[in-house]
């Protein structure tokens, strides 16, 4: 039994998301891709979870974002301190 309504709601959704790959296989290519209005979307319903729009930055993954809080607040001869090389973003 699922007790939360959005819960149903995604898995629904999910639901209906499989059935379009399996009847057209090419979609799932695009499967790993946020639309453009998407983000639009979250940020509208945001406020009524508690959440203002000015308060979450989105990224298109997590190098991007970590990019941007790296030339937001870091200046020319600064230095940083990180992990170990993770990915080859980070090189």
């Amino acid at each position: 039994m699922i007790a939360n309504p959005d819960q149903a709601r995604v898995e629904r959704e999910s639901a209906a998301a499989v059935d379009r790959v399996q009847k057209d296989p090419r979609r799932l290519a695009a499967l790993n891709r946020i639309q453009t209005g998407a983000a639009c979307n979250l940020r509208r319903r945001w406020p009524e979870h508690g959440v203002m729009p000015d308060q979450v930055v989105l990224g298109n993954g997590s190098n991007e974002l970590i990019e941007l809080l790296v030339r937001s607040f870091l200046r020319p001869g600064d230095e940083a301190v990180g992990p170990t090389r993770r990915s080859s973003s980070t090189r």
